[in-house]
C-alpha cells in the first residue's frame, strides 16, 4: 500500500493497494484505490495483466505514476519482475496501465525482483532496500539506488541503477520485514530479521543510517548499535513509554590532514576524531599534577550545584570562589561541582585562553596539526574539569572542538532542527530539560527529538557544529577536557563582547528587535485584526525559513 499525493490539492491524496493475501490465504491480483468521498474501489487493468502476488514493493515516482517490484506468487516463487504503473482516466472512470521497466545496464531483474524488501523515495533517489530474490543478492547490491531518464508521458522511462555502499563492522544485516524512513537529510533502516527452524531466530540489533556527510564520492550507509532492545526496557505502570532511538556520533580514524578536518566542518555534522595527538597533557594531567602546575592555593570560580543536574535557567547552583586544591578534593569525594575556566586577567571582558590563564599548562596541551583552521580562527580555549554533574542542555553559536584529556565523558547532541522541542526562551540558548533522565517522568519532548550520543575517551576530539544542542556528564566521577571555540563563518557574529562564544548572530538579535516593532505597529487595531495579520506574517516568515532546508 502507498499514499498517492496530489501536489496541487492535498485533500485529493489517495491510497493505492495491489495484491496481498486475503483472510482465506488467497493471493489477490486486485488494484484497490481509496479516495475521500469515493471510498474503496477496484481499478481495472489495461494492457499487461500481472500474476497475483504478495510481498511486492511499490512506490510513487510522479503524479499518478509509480513502480512495482517483485513479490511472491501463489506457487511460492519469487517473481523477477519490475513494472511501471500509471493511473489514467478521470475521477469516474479510472484504470491502471502497466509497462515493463527497462534498465540500463540490463540484466538486473533477478536482483530487483524481491520479497520482503522496502522501496522509498529519498533525497538520494528511489532506494530499494533488502529483501530476498530468486537468486543470491550480493552484499554490494543489498541497497540499490534507482533513477530514470526520459520520463515524459509519451516516452518510456529508461531506469538506471547504482549500488549503495554499506559500512559496518557488524555481521551483514538481514533486511527482511524491516522499516525504512526517509527524512530531509537521511534515510533510517530499522528492524528486520527471520526465523529459521534449524538455526533459530535472528533480528537486527543495529539501525542503519544513510547520509552524504561522509567524504566518499557517493552516499554511504553506516551501522549504528542500539542501546538495548525493547524487551530489555522496564515497564512503569501499565504502559511502556516510547523511547526515541539514539544515533551514535560517528568515530573517524582517518582525519589525516587539515583538508580532512575542513571537510568535516563543511559537512556540519558531529564527528569524534580518535587517537589525536594533543601533547604531554595525556600523561601529565592528573588531578595531582594539575594542582601542582596551577597552584593549589590559586582561587578559582566554580559552579557548585545543589544536585547532580545543573539548570542554568533556574540557577540551582551558585558561583563559589575557592582554592583549586579544595575544589579537587571535593569533586574527588563526589561533590557536584564544575569548573569552566574564565579569563584570569579580565573574566568579565575577555574570552578564556588556556595558554594565558594557565601558563603552567601551555606547554603540555596543543591542538593537532590537522585542526589548523581552529588555531587560525580561535575565539577561546577553555579548561573544563567536572565532578559528577550534568551540564545543562544548550547550544553555542560558534563551532568548537571538545578535547578529552582524562576520564570518560558522555554527551547527547541534538540537531538545530530540534530547538523548538526544548522550551528555550527567545533570546536564550539554554534549556531546563534533563536529557539524561530515563525515568517514567522524563520530558515528553525527548520522545520527539533526534538525539546523537557521543562517548569520549581520553585522546578523542569531538567536533560540535554551531547551533547543535548538547549536554554532557562524566561517566567516571571526574572529567578533564579542553574546549576550543572558533569562528567558522567570516561575518555575521554580533558585535561587541562575547566571552562565551554563544551570543546569537547579529541578524537574529536585529530580527528580534524588528519583531517588537512589528507587533507594536498593530497595537491600535482590534485584537482579532492584529492577530490575523501577525499570523499571516508568521506563516510567511516560516515559509521563507523552510527554503533554507530545500
Amino acid at each position: 500500500m502507498i499514499t498517492l499525493e496530489n501536489p496541487s490539492h492535498s485533500t485529493d491524496n489517495a491510497l493505492l493497494i495491489y495484491g496481498g493475501k486475503t483472510g482465506a490465504g488467497h493471493v489477490s491480483d486486485q488494484w484497490l484505490l481509496w479516495r475521500k468521498g469515493f471510498g474503496w474501489v477496484t481499478i481495472p487493468i489495461t494492457g499487461h495483466q500481472l500474476k497475483p502476488r504478495f510481498g511486492a514493493v511499490m512506490q510513487e515516482t510522479g503524479f499518478r505514476r509509480g513502480i512495482l517490484l517483485g513479490g511472491m506468487a501463489n506457487d511460492g516463487k519469487i517473481l523477477s519482475e519490475a513494472w511501471e504503473w500509471t493511473i489514467i482516466g478521470d475521477a469516474s472512470d479510472l484504470s491502471i496501465s502497466l509497462t515493463r521497466m527497462t534498465f540500463s545496464p540490463p540484466g538486473i531483474h533477478s536482483t530487483i525482483g524481491r520479497l520482503g524488501a522496502s522501496l522509498t523515495n529519498s533525497r538520494f533517489g528511489v532506494l530499494l532496500v533488502g529483501g530476498v530474490s530468486s537468486s543470491l543478492i550480493p552484499h554490494s547490491l543489498e541497497v540499490i539506488k534507482l533513477f530514470h531518464e526520459n520520463a515524459d508521458d509519451d516516452q518510456q522511462s529508461i531506469w538506471k541503477w547504482a549500488p549503495v555502499d554499506i559500512r559496518t563492522t557488524d555481521q551483514r544485516p538481514l533486511f527482511i520485514g524491516h522499516s525504512t524512513f526517509a527524512s530531509l537529510d537521511t534515510v533510517d533502516i530499522l528492524g528486520g530479521g527471520a526465523v529459521c527452524f534449524s538455526f533459530g531466530t535472528f533480528w537486527n540489533e543495529s539501525r542503519l543510517n544513510l547520509s552524504s556527510r561522509d567524504r566518499a564520492p557517493r552516499p554511504l550507509m553506516e551501522a549504528i548499535r542500539q542501546p538495548g532492545t525493547l524487551s530489555e526496557q522496564k515497564y512503569t505502570g501499565d504502559t511502556l513509554k516510547p523511547t526515541h532511538l539514539v544515533c551514535t556520533v560517528p568515530r573517524d580514524d582517518r582525519v589525516e590532514s587539515s583538508q580532512d578536518f575542513e571537510q568535516i566542518v563543511n559537512d556540519g555534522q558531529p564527528v569524534i576524531m580518535r587517537n589525536m595527538d594533543m601533547g604531554l597533557c595525556m600523561e601529565e594531567w592528573t588531578l595531582a599534577n594539575l594542582t601542582a602546575k596551577i597552584g593549589g592555593d590559586r582561587t578559582i570560580v566554580v559552579h557548585e550545584a545543589s544536585n547532580q543536574y545543573m539548570d542554568f535557567q533556574y540557577k540551582n547552583f551558585k558561583y563559589a570562589k575557592k582554592p583549586f586544591k579544595d575544589f579537587v578534593e571535593e569533586i574527588t569525594r563526589g561533590s557536584p561541582q564544575y569548573l569552566r575556566s574564565l579569563s584570569f586577567e579580565n573574566p568579565a571582558g575577555n574570552p578564556a585562553d588556556i595558554s594565558v590563564d594557565f601558563p603552567g599548562l601551555a606547554s603540555c596541551f596543543g591542538l593537532p596539526p590537522q585542526l589548523d583552521i581552529v588555531k587560525q580562527k580561535k575565539h577561546s580555549s577553555v579548561l573544563r574539569i567536572s565532578g559528577p554533574v550534568i551540564m545543562w542542555l544548550h547550544y553555542d553559536v560558534m563551532a568548537n572542538v571538545l578535547c578529552q584529556i582524562h576520564g570518560t565523558k558522555q554527551l547527547i547532541l541534538y540537531p538545530p532542527s530540534d530547538v523548538s522541542l526544548f522550551s528555550i526562551p527567545h533570546g536564550a540558548s539554554s534549556s531546563s530539560i534533563n536529557c539524561f533522565d530515563t525515568g517514567p517522568d522524563r520530558h515528553s519532548s525527548l520522545t520527539l527529538a533526534h538525539p546523537r550520543e557521543a562517548l569520549l575517551q581520553p585522546g578523542d576530539i569531538l567536533f560540535i557544529p554551531p547551533l547543535w544542542l548538547h549536554t554532557a556528564s562524566p561517566v567516571d566521577n571526574v572529567s578533564i577536557s579542553v574546549n576550543v571555540f572558533f569562528r567558522n563563518i567570516d561575518a555575521g557574529y554580533a558585535p561587541g563582547r562575547d566571552i562565551y562564544g554563544n551570543r546569537d548572530l547579529q541578524a537574529y538579535e536585529s530580527g528580534r528587535r524588528d519583531i517588537e516593532k512589528i507587533v507594536k505597529s498593530f497595537d491600535k487595531l482590534p485584537t482579532d485584526m492584529g492577530k490575523f495579520y501577525l499570523e499571516r506574517l508568521a506563516n510567511e516568515l516560516k515559509e521563507k525559513a523552510q527554503r533554507y532546508s530545500s
